[in-house]
């Protein structure tokens, strides 16, 4: 559960690290969360007893969600994580890494720019790659198949979204049930 919500944590994040109406103090505050969550997360799973990768997950988790005071929106990630949750029970955390590089992966042709740091921060080509890898490497799932979810719900868990934030906040337009099983597609 700890990794997850450090996922989570990291959903807070790089959303809004690549959100198109940005402002410095979130981009800052995700930055810093971004970076020490890079090195807190893998160090709790090699060491579950390191007080010392807990206490700097702890203060990330925190800063992630700092950037929300500058009114920075998150986007479809998290959305999508509440129809997950809400029709499936797939915990908030584990939400997070299925959503989190599939939306990455959607939004990339208008956000590949911002995208680039995660990657720089994770280690990948494309934020998208960097995440996925990132969350494989804690051991957690990134695809719906691993949470029991089959690509024939995928219509009816988009046909959920009520055209409201924060899917209606993603950088690339998310125009209808449509683009939200296009999203849930890239989790399968």
């Amino acid at each position: 559960m700890l990794l997850s919500s450090g996922i989570r944590a990291t959903d807070h994040a790089a959303e809004r690290l690549c959100a198109l109406e940005r402002a410095p103090f979130s981009d800052a505050v995700s930055r810093q969360a971004l970076e020490m969550l890079s090195v807190a997360l893998p160090a709790i799973r090699a060491r579950p007893e390191d007080l010392a990768a807990r206490g700097m997950a702890q203060q990330a988790m925190w800063l992630s969600v700092m950037g929300g005071w500058a009114n920075v929106a998150v986007g479809a990630s998290h959305g999508i994580g509440y129809i997950l949750g809400a029709a499936r029970g797939v915990p908030h955390g584990i939400t997070s890494c299925l959503g989190l590089p599939a939306v990455m992966q959607w939004n990339a042709p208008v956000n590949a720019d911002r995208q680039a740091v995660i990657a720089g921060i994770l280690g990948g080509a494309t934020g998208a790659e960097a995440l996925r890898g990132f969350i494989r490497g804690l051991g957690l799932p990134t695809t719906l198949a691993e949470v029991g979810i089959g690509a024939e719900e995928i219509p009816g868990l988009a046909a959920r979204w009520d055209g409201g934030p924060p899917i209606a906040t993603n950088p690339r337009p998310v125009t209808g049930p449509e683009d939200v099983a296009a999203i849930l597609r890239l989790m399968a």
